[in-house]
């Protein structure tokens, strides 16, 4: 397994982590236009990403560097499935910012980049095992 690949299955954990946390968090608040803790699940999934990455780079440091055209053709295509997704969810944030409050921006904002991230994960993680 590449490491663009474990990195790719790293993401999907933190997506699913972080975002059950915080969908968890949404509904113990009363729903989507409830007030969050959006900036620690931001903080949250960045820590994590990092301290998983490095901790995958230091017990597979022979693999960290290489990447192949392969690689970069997957990573090419998953990027492509989830732009799509993230213009979906803006579109979604322009429409329901021009009638709800800000903290149902804020969240859905948030909940789309987690999904947009996740998918591309989840994506490329199917690329690997097809094109594998």
């Amino acid at each position: 397994m590449s490491f663009q690949e474990k990195s790719a299955w790293i993401l999907l954990l933190v997506c699913l982590i972080v975002g059950g946390l915080y969908g968890q968090s949404l509904i113990e608040a009363g729903g989507i236009g409830a007030e969050s803790w959006i900036l620690t699940a931001i903080i949250i999934f960045i820590v994590l990403a990092i301290v998983i990455h490095i901790a995958v780079s230091i017990l597979f440091y022979r693999d960290s560097d290489k990447s192949d055209e392969r690689d970069r053709r997957i990573a090419r295509r998953a990027d492509i499935v989830g732009a799509a997704v993230l213009n979906a969810t803006l579109l979604l944030i322009i429409a329901l910012s021009l009638k709800e409050e800000n903290w149902m921006v804020a969240n859905i904002a948030f909940l789309g980049l987690l999904l947009a991230e996740g998918v591309k994960a989840f994506w490329q993680i199917i690329l690997y095992r097809v094109e594998g």
